[in-house]
């Protein structure tokens, strides 16, 4: 558990458990089941971060491309921003800051505001593209967008460059784990880019206390499958 701490949370783009399983010699489902453990105790962190000062906020959906699908397993009318086969994820990024993200299962006004106040100090400065869910936020807090959809990514010191980048490495590095994911561990993976984000500055030894610190919360195999099967991700 002490090497699979270290190689998956100092590499950047994530390590895999069939990698892991060939590095210490253990079955592919027991490094599958090491490495969501692991990601399981790092959202213990997050929960007590509070988002201020200038905030990026932007969601991204997480799902294979239907033109890249059999004919037989395509959805109608779900190509793009869909949510029928595909899960939606909010994130959150200080400027030169932390980060917090998670799995929303609605995408309205509603949802947008209760996370805002949930993870986000009243009265920061939050900055989006031109999500009309983000709208609501103008109430609580300073809110300021740059509309994509006119060709415009950065307007004086207002953009989502920097939560557009954490979304980058976060699918290049699910991409390079497995074909696919499934949607009920997609929150763990996020644990992981976000903790490894937060402590990007941190050495090997301070990364490693970091994981330790954060250690209470067991993960149980049969919670994390429903049912006793090996798995490929």
């Amino acid at each position: 558990m002490v090497y699979s701490s270290f190689a998956s949370y100092y590499a950047k783009k994530s390590l895999s458990s069939l990698q892991l399983s060939r590095d210490i010699n253990v079955t592919q489902t027991t490094a599958w089941f090491m490495l969501h453990s692991i990601r399981e105790v790092t959202k213990l962190e997050s929960f007590s971060i509070s988002l201020k000062s200038t905030v990026e906020i932007d969601e991204t959906y997480i799902g294979g491309k239907e033109k890249n699908k059999h004919q037989n397993k395509k959805t109608k009318s779900t190509q793009g921003c869909s949510t029928k086969t595909k899960t939606v994820v909010i994130g959150m990024i200080e400027r030169n800051g932390n980060a917090k993200a998670q799995v929303i299962t609605k995408v309205n006004s509603k949802t947008i505001e209760k996370i805002a106040i949930n993870n986000i100090l009243i009265g920061s400065t939050i900055l989006s593209d031109e999500w009309g869910a983000c709208k609501v936020l103008e109430k609580l807090y300073n809110h300021e967008y740059i509309n994509h959809d006119l060709g415009k990514y950065i307007r004086e010191s207002v953009s989502t460059n920097t939560i557009e980048s954490f979304w980058a490495l976060f699918k290049r590095g699910i991409i390079g784990l497995s074909y696919s994911i499934r949607k009920k561990h997609i929150e763990r993976y996020l644990n992981e880019f976000v903790f490894r984000c937060n402590h990007k500055n941190y050495n090997v030894s301070n990364m490693f206390n970091a994981i330790l610190l954060n250690t209470g919360n067991y993960l149980f195999y049969k919670a994390l499958v429903g049912r006793y099967e090996t798995q490929s991700s």
